[in-house]
């Protein structure tokens, strides 16, 4: 409890005193004039009292304020420790949590090993910023701008990225279990053995993105645009591409068994070694999309008159 404190509760214990001071027999000669003073020093005392507390607690606001604004300017370092020393004292405030941060500009920082666990970081700034290994689970990040961040590793459960956008980004070994990324832009993103495993990324903007070897099982991928992404050896099993657009897109050795492909555009894809086995082809275009000896397909269905084009295995002999 500060000095300024004390003097307030001190003026307030004299108010109450000098109420108690002002009870005199009416028949007293002087007692009119005895209340009047007491009642009015009383008022005064408390007066005062009231009025200190309430600029005390107007300076401490004012100062969290400010301690806030600094600890969120080095939040933005690109020293590593400084960063986390200012994070652990933003949670200490909540402030990672009632949305403090949303908003801010993180350029750049070195946030690597952060936890932002249940954060509120909506429309965030963090651009070329790095996060890899972070804990991210159940935290808010719709809206941030992600472009070239670091995310390497990063845990992250049940996290929000819709509109995020996250272009040029390295996500690769990250665990993204039921994370939302609708509407999210993650062109050219690094995604390298992650784990998506019912994650929703529906309308989500993948174009060119390198997902190899990921898995993205009972993923909802609605409207998701692959165009001329890689997905060699991406899990898809059970995973819901309708409408999906995976025009030129590499899906050698993918497994998309029972896979939901219904009007999905797989013109010109590559099909080597794709397990399609149980997936739903219904109205989805394939035209010039290339197969081989390995790529298994629905039963009863005839790639050909689907348009897909057979590769034979290519011969490694020399001629002479």
């Amino acid at each position: 409890m500060s000095g300024t404190t004390i003097a307030a509760f001190i003026f307030l214990i004299l108010g109450f005193f000098s109420v108690s001071l002002s009870a005199y027999p009416d028949n007293w000669r002087f007692s009119k004039l005895v209340k009047d003073y007491y009642a009015n020093v009383s008022t005064e005392f408390i007066s005062i009292g009231i009025t200190v507390l309430i600029i005390e607690k107007l300076n401490e606001r004012q100062q969290s304020k400010q301690l806030k604004a600094q600890l969120i300017r080095e939040l933005g370092s690109t020293d590593n420790g400084f960063a986390l020393r200012a994070l652990r004292e933003l949670q200490v405030l909540n402030a990672h949590k009632n949305g403090s941060l949303n908003g801010v500009s993180l350029e750049k920082s070195n946030l690597r090993g952060a936890n932002f666990e249940s954060a509120s970081l909506q429309k965030v700034v963090l651009n070329s910023a790095d996060l890899s290994f972070s804990k991210l689970s159940s935290a808010n990040l719709s809206s941030a701008e992600m472009i070239k961040t670091q995310l390497k590793g990063v845990e992250c459960h049940e996290a929000n990225f819709t509109d995020a956008i996250m272009t040029d980004s390295n996500l690769s070994g990250a665990i993204l279990r039921q994370c939302i990324f609708e509407n999210s832009v993650l062109r050219n993103a690094i995604i390298l053995d992650a784990k998506l495993h019912g994650s929703n990324l529906k309308q989500a903007d993948l174009i060119g993105a390198d997902l190899r070897n990921s898995n993205l099982s009972e993923c909802l991928l609605v409207l998701a645009k692959f165009e001329e992404s890689i997905l060699i050896g991406v899990n898809l099993v059970d995973a819901n591409l309708e409408s999906a657009i995976l025009l030129r897109a590499n899906l050698s050795e993918a497994d998309l068994t029972r896979a939901n492909l219904t009007r999905a555009n797989l013109r010109s894809s590559i099909l080597r070694g794709t397990n399609l086995e149980g997936s739903i082809l219904q109205g989805s275009e394939l035209d010039g999309a290339r197969y081989d000896s390995q790529t298994r397909w629905p039963d009863n269905f005839d790639p050909k008159m689907a348009g897909a084009i057979y590769e034979a295995p290519s011969s490694n002999s020399t001629s002479i």
